[in-house]
Protein backbone atom coordinates (compact mmCIF):
# COMPACT_ATOMS: atom_id res chain seq x y z
CA UNK A 1 0.00 0.00 0.00
CA UNK A 2 1.59 3.32 -0.97
CA UNK A 3 1.29 5.97 1.76
CA UNK A 4 3.50 8.41 0.22
CA UNK A 5 4.85 9.79 -3.02
CA UNK A 6 7.28 6.40 -4.37
CA UNK A 7 9.59 5.41 -7.02
CA UNK A 8 9.66 2.23 -7.88
CA UNK A 9 12.84 0.40 -9.97
CA UNK A 10 12.60 -1.89 -12.26
CA UNK A 11 15.00 -4.82 -12.45
CA UNK A 12 16.57 -5.82 -15.79
CA UNK A 13 17.76 -9.40 -16.39
CA UNK A 14 19.38 -10.26 -20.10
CA UNK A 15 18.02 -12.28 -22.11
CA UNK A 16 21.28 -13.75 -23.26
CA UNK A 17 24.81 -13.97 -22.19
CA UNK A 18 28.21 -14.24 -23.95
CA UNK A 19 30.16 -18.00 -23.10
CA UNK A 20 34.30 -17.96 -24.02
CA UNK A 21 35.84 -21.16 -24.02
CA UNK A 22 39.61 -20.22 -22.93
CA UNK A 23 41.50 -23.65 -24.32
CA UNK A 24 44.68 -22.38 -22.63
CA UNK A 25 47.14 -22.95 -25.55
CA UNK A 26 44.40 -25.33 -27.53
CA UNK A 27 43.04 -25.26 -30.68
CA UNK A 28 40.34 -22.15 -30.29
CA UNK A 29 36.26 -22.29 -30.11
CA UNK A 30 34.14 -19.70 -30.94
CA UNK A 31 31.93 -17.91 -28.73
CA UNK A 32 28.54 -18.88 -28.51
CA UNK A 33 25.57 -16.82 -26.99
CA UNK A 34 22.88 -18.07 -25.04
CA UNK A 35 19.82 -17.33 -22.84
CA UNK A 36 19.78 -17.03 -18.99
CA UNK A 37 19.38 -20.00 -17.23
CA UNK A 38 20.18 -22.45 -20.05
CA UNK A 39 22.11 -25.49 -20.55
CA UNK A 40 25.38 -24.82 -23.27
CA UNK A 41 26.10 -27.26 -25.37
CA UNK A 42 29.36 -29.16 -25.11
CA UNK A 43 32.00 -27.85 -27.39
CA UNK A 44 33.89 -30.24 -29.44
CA UNK A 45 36.97 -31.05 -27.55
CA UNK A 46 40.01 -28.58 -28.13
CA UNK A 47 43.81 -30.10 -29.01
CA UNK A 48 46.74 -29.18 -27.96
CA UNK A 49 50.10 -30.81 -29.01
CA UNK A 50 51.72 -33.53 -26.63
CA UNK A 51 48.35 -33.18 -24.08
CA UNK A 52 45.55 -34.77 -23.08
CA UNK A 53 42.13 -32.94 -22.59
CA UNK A 54 41.25 -32.93 -19.03
CA UNK A 55 37.92 -30.99 -19.10
CA UNK A 56 36.43 -28.23 -18.65
CA UNK A 57 36.40 -25.37 -15.44
CA UNK A 58 34.58 -22.99 -14.08
CA UNK A 59 37.93 -21.17 -13.05
CA UNK A 60 41.56 -21.28 -14.23
CA UNK A 61 42.86 -23.19 -10.85
CA UNK A 62 41.12 -26.12 -12.19
CA UNK A 63 38.95 -26.89 -9.24
CA UNK A 64 35.81 -26.52 -10.33
CA UNK A 65 34.36 -28.67 -13.14
CA UNK A 66 32.03 -27.51 -15.16
CA UNK A 67 28.75 -30.11 -15.03
CA UNK A 68 27.15 -29.65 -19.04
CA UNK A 69 24.12 -31.82 -17.68
CA UNK A 70 23.40 -29.40 -14.11
CA UNK A 71 24.98 -26.42 -14.06
CA UNK A 72 22.99 -23.70 -16.17
CA UNK A 73 24.18 -19.85 -17.61
CA UNK A 74 23.11 -16.87 -15.39
CA UNK A 75 25.88 -14.83 -16.40
CA UNK A 76 28.78 -13.83 -19.12
CA UNK A 77 31.13 -17.04 -18.51
CA UNK A 78 34.56 -18.00 -19.22
CA UNK A 79 35.22 -21.90 -19.04
CA UNK A 80 38.76 -23.13 -18.89
CA UNK A 81 40.08 -25.97 -20.50
CA UNK A 82 42.49 -28.27 -18.50
CA UNK A 83 45.52 -30.32 -19.93
CA UNK A 84 47.13 -33.01 -18.67
CA UNK A 85 50.12 -34.34 -19.53
CA UNK A 86 50.17 -38.26 -20.93
CA UNK A 87 53.40 -39.07 -19.36
CA UNK A 88 53.75 -39.51 -15.74
CA UNK A 89 56.56 -39.62 -13.88
CA UNK A 90 56.45 -42.79 -10.64
CA UNK A 91 59.42 -42.10 -8.02
CA UNK A 92 59.94 -44.37 -5.71
CA UNK A 93 61.00 -43.19 -2.20
CA UNK A 94 62.51 -46.02 -0.46
CA UNK A 95 63.49 -43.98 2.81
CA UNK A 96 67.17 -45.19 2.87
CA UNK A 97 66.63 -48.44 1.39
CA UNK A 98 68.33 -49.42 -1.83
CA UNK A 99 67.60 -47.26 -5.16
CA UNK A 100 65.40 -47.73 -7.51
CA UNK A 101 64.77 -46.15 -10.58
CA UNK A 102 61.95 -43.25 -11.45
CA UNK A 103 59.73 -45.20 -14.37
CA UNK A 104 57.35 -43.05 -16.59
CA UNK A 105 54.20 -44.10 -17.47
CA UNK A 106 50.88 -42.98 -19.63
CA UNK A 107 48.26 -41.10 -17.96
CA UNK A 108 45.53 -43.47 -16.33
CA UNK A 109 47.86 -46.88 -16.67
CA UNK A 110 48.93 -49.15 -14.07
CA UNK A 111 52.37 -49.24 -12.57
CA UNK A 112 54.67 -52.56 -13.33
CA UNK A 113 55.42 -53.51 -9.56
CA UNK A 114 58.92 -53.12 -8.81
CA UNK A 115 61.30 -55.22 -7.44
CA UNK A 116 61.77 -55.08 -3.30
CA UNK A 117 64.20 -52.93 -1.60
CA UNK A 118 66.29 -53.52 0.88
CA UNK A 119 67.43 -51.86 3.90
CA UNK A 120 69.88 -53.33 6.48
CA UNK A 121 68.25 -54.45 9.38
CA UNK A 122 64.54 -53.94 8.31
CA UNK A 123 62.00 -55.65 6.52
CA UNK A 124 60.27 -53.85 3.44
CA UNK A 125 56.53 -54.16 4.12
CA UNK A 126 54.92 -52.16 1.31
CA UNK A 127 54.32 -49.41 -1.06
CA UNK A 128 51.96 -46.55 0.48
CA UNK A 129 50.62 -43.73 -0.76
CA UNK A 130 51.89 -41.31 1.43
CA UNK A 131 55.02 -40.83 3.85
CA UNK A 132 53.05 -41.65 7.38
CA UNK A 133 52.10 -45.06 5.55
CA UNK A 134 48.10 -44.88 6.00
CA UNK A 135 46.96 -45.48 2.43
CA UNK A 136 48.89 -48.73 0.81
CA UNK A 137 48.76 -48.93 -3.37
CA UNK A 138 47.29 -51.22 -5.05
CA UNK A 139 48.89 -52.42 -7.81
CA UNK A 140 46.47 -54.01 -9.24
CA UNK A 141 43.81 -51.51 -9.03
CA UNK A 142 45.40 -47.76 -8.88
CA UNK A 143 46.14 -45.90 -11.61
CA UNK A 144 48.55 -43.03 -12.50
CA UNK A 145 46.66 -39.54 -12.79
CA UNK A 146 49.54 -37.08 -12.27
CA UNK A 147 53.28 -37.39 -10.91
CA UNK A 148 53.44 -39.61 -8.13
CA UNK A 149 55.70 -40.33 -5.27
CA UNK A 150 55.57 -43.90 -3.51
CA UNK A 151 56.99 -44.56 -0.41
CA UNK A 152 58.76 -48.03 1.15
CA UNK A 153 57.56 -49.44 4.52
CA UNK A 154 60.08 -50.57 6.71
CA UNK A 155 59.74 -52.84 9.53
CA UNK A 156 62.87 -53.24 12.25
CA UNK A 157 64.00 -57.21 11.95
CA UNK A 158 64.23 -56.53 16.23
CA UNK A 159 60.74 -55.34 16.17
CA UNK A 160 59.31 -58.97 16.11
CA UNK A 161 55.83 -58.34 16.78
CA UNK A 162 52.96 -61.12 16.25
CA UNK A 163 49.28 -59.97 15.93
CA UNK A 164 48.20 -63.73 15.66
CA UNK A 165 50.49 -65.16 18.24
CA UNK A 166 48.76 -67.65 19.79
CA UNK A 167 47.41 -68.97 16.92
CA UNK A 168 50.24 -69.52 14.80
CA UNK A 169 53.57 -71.60 15.71
CA UNK A 170 57.01 -71.62 13.70
CA UNK A 171 59.50 -74.45 14.46
CA UNK A 172 61.70 -76.21 14.71
CA UNK A 173 64.58 -73.53 15.84
CA UNK A 174 66.59 -74.12 15.07
CA UNK A 175 65.87 -75.76 11.69
CA UNK A 176 67.87 -77.82 9.41
CA UNK A 177 66.23 -78.61 5.67
CA UNK A 178 62.38 -78.52 7.10
CA UNK A 179 60.67 -75.59 8.62
CA UNK A 180 56.82 -76.07 9.48
CA UNK A 181 54.27 -73.24 9.73
CA UNK A 182 51.56 -74.23 11.77
CA UNK A 183 48.10 -72.66 12.56
CA UNK A 184 45.33 -70.54 10.33
CA UNK A 185 44.84 -67.67 9.27
CA UNK A 186 48.19 -67.22 7.23
CA UNK A 187 48.47 -67.08 3.10
CA UNK A 188 52.17 -66.28 2.32
CA UNK A 189 55.97 -66.38 4.02
CA UNK A 190 58.67 -64.46 3.22
CA UNK A 191 62.57 -65.44 4.60
CA UNK A 192 64.55 -62.67 5.11
CA UNK A 193 67.88 -62.05 6.24
CA UNK A 194 68.99 -60.01 8.72
CA UNK A 195 69.89 -57.71 6.18
CA UNK A 196 66.48 -57.63 4.78
CA UNK A 197 67.14 -59.46 1.45
CA UNK A 198 64.19 -61.75 0.91
CA UNK A 199 65.79 -65.10 0.57
CA UNK A 200 62.21 -67.22 0.23
CA UNK A 201 58.59 -66.56 -0.18
CA UNK A 202 55.47 -68.96 -0.77
CA UNK A 203 52.08 -69.61 -0.04
CA UNK A 204 51.12 -70.95 2.91
CA UNK A 205 48.14 -73.64 3.16
CA UNK A 206 44.84 -72.90 3.71
CA UNK A 207 43.16 -76.24 3.10
CA UNK A 208 45.75 -77.23 5.78
CA UNK A 209 46.76 -76.47 9.48
CA UNK A 210 50.42 -77.18 9.08
CA UNK A 211 52.93 -76.10 6.40
CA UNK A 212 56.08 -77.76 5.47
CA UNK A 213 58.53 -74.87 3.83
CA UNK A 214 62.03 -76.42 2.15
CA UNK A 215 65.28 -74.90 3.53
CA UNK A 216 68.14 -77.13 2.48
CA UNK A 217 68.91 -74.35 0.10
CA UNK A 218 68.64 -71.33 2.57
CA UNK A 219 72.68 -70.87 4.55
CA UNK A 220 73.26 -71.58 7.70
CA UNK A 221 72.37 -67.87 9.75
CA UNK A 222 70.13 -65.96 11.65
CA UNK A 223 66.47 -65.18 9.70
CA UNK A 224 62.80 -63.18 9.62
CA UNK A 225 59.90 -65.20 8.79
CA UNK A 226 57.12 -62.56 7.66
CA UNK A 227 54.05 -63.81 7.83
CA UNK A 228 50.94 -62.19 5.82
CA UNK A 229 47.27 -62.97 6.19
CA UNK A 230 44.71 -61.27 3.42
CA UNK A 231 43.62 -59.20 5.77
CA UNK A 232 46.88 -57.36 6.35
CA UNK A 233 47.89 -58.54 9.89
CA UNK A 234 51.01 -59.65 10.05
CA UNK A 235 53.50 -62.18 12.34
CA UNK A 236 57.37 -62.49 12.86
CA UNK A 237 59.31 -64.77 13.86
CA UNK A 238 63.00 -65.11 14.39
CA UNK A 239 64.39 -68.38 13.35
CA UNK A 240 68.41 -70.06 13.28
CA UNK A 241 69.03 -72.21 10.73
CA UNK A 242 71.77 -74.51 10.74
Amino acid sequence: MITENTTIYAKWIALSYNIHFDTNGGTPIEDTVVFYNSYINRPVNPHKNGYLFGGWFKNPNFTIIWNFENDVITANTTLYAKWISPDCTVHFETTGGTTINDTVVLYNNYINRPANPHKNGYLFDGWFKDPNFTIVWNFENDVITDNTTLYAKWIPVTAIHNEKKNEVIVYPVPTYNILHIKGVGFTMFELFDLSGKQVLKGRISESSTTTAVEMSSVKPGQYAILLSSRTGEKAIFKIIKK
